[in-house]
């Protein structure tokens, strides 16, 4: 996996990359309990975590690229229900299963 892509883009492709309407979002939470636990692999600069996020979800956003998690960590600094990992924290974390 080639982890380097947008290195040095992460800025432009925030502000350039257009988001979800929230039709998409409203329809996802449709099919889930309002419990449920996301996780967002290839997380980008944060457009669809962030959304997740505002409705209370518990998510993990995993980023391996460094300019877009840093990017990241900006867009989702106000919500604390979000956990951002890298890569290599990957190989610890057990996601629990709800019933």
């Amino acid at each position: 996996m080639n982890t380097e892509n947008f290195s040095g883009k992460a800025q432009a492709y925030a502000a350039a990359r257009p988001g979800y309407p929230d039709e998409a979002i409203e329809y996802i939470r449709s099919l889930v309990r309002q419990d449920a636990v996301f996780a967002d692999v290839g997380a980008g600069t944060g457009k669809f975590t962030e959304l997740i996020a505002r409705h209370g979800y518990e998510v993990f956003a995993v980023e391996p690229n460094d300019d877009m998690r840093k990017q990241l960590e900006i867009t989702l600094k106000p919500y604390i229900n979000v956990k951002i990992k890298i890569v290599d924290e990957l190989k610890n974390i057990t996601l629990r299963a709800k019933h």
